[in-house]
Parts: structure tokens; C-alpha cells; sequence
């Protein structure tokens, strides 16, 4: 787990901060506005902070989120079970 990484969006500017390109993955897009479109210019940054907080709201990222902690959680309940056996066995 410690390794994991998940791409939500990659955003590109130029020199001057707006308008920005940010691409997102398909599955992110079709929760953001129900269409296959990968690539959003982005006029202000209140236009991007809302597009984030979309995002980060949808259902793609709460079910990874839960996902990820469930691991997480089943790691190290499985971890903690291991150094128990461990010094039972030493016992």
C-alpha cells in the first residue's frame, strides 16, 4: 500500500495561470459530466477548484478511498496477527 498511486487529472498551464488544460481519466470524466471527455480548458480558478471538488466528490474516488482503507486495515490486522504467532512461537 505504501507504494500506491492513482492519477485523477494532470493540468497544464503556461505562463500566465488561466486558462489551464486539465485531462482527467475516463471513468473520472463520465461521473464529472456524464461524457467520455478527457480534455477541460479551465478559465479561473474558481472554475478549477470546482471542477476538483467534483472530482474528488465523485463516486469513483469515494469507493477507492473506502477501498483503500479497507486494505489498509486488512494489512495491518493481518501484520498484527503474524508478530502475534511469531512470538507465540517463540514462546
Amino acid at each position: 500500500m505504501e507504494h500506491y498511486k492513482y492519477r485523477m487529472m494532470f493540468v497544464n498551464y503556461g505562463t500566465v495561470s488561466y486558462p489551464v488544460m486539465v485531462v482527467i481519466n475516463e471513468e473520472l470524466s463520465i461521473d464529472y459530466n456524464g461524457k467520455r471527455n478527457y480534455t477541460y480548458l479551465i478559465n479561473s480558478m474558481k472554475g478549477l477548484e470546482n471542477m476538483i471538488n467534483k472530482v474528488i466528490d465523485s463516486n469513483i474516488i469515494v469507493f477507492l478511498a473506502q477501498n483503500l482503507i479497507n486494505e489498509s486495515l486488512r494489512q495491518e490486522s493481518k501484520e498484527e496477527m503474524y508478530l502475534e504467532n511469531e512470538s507465540i512461537d517463540q514462546i
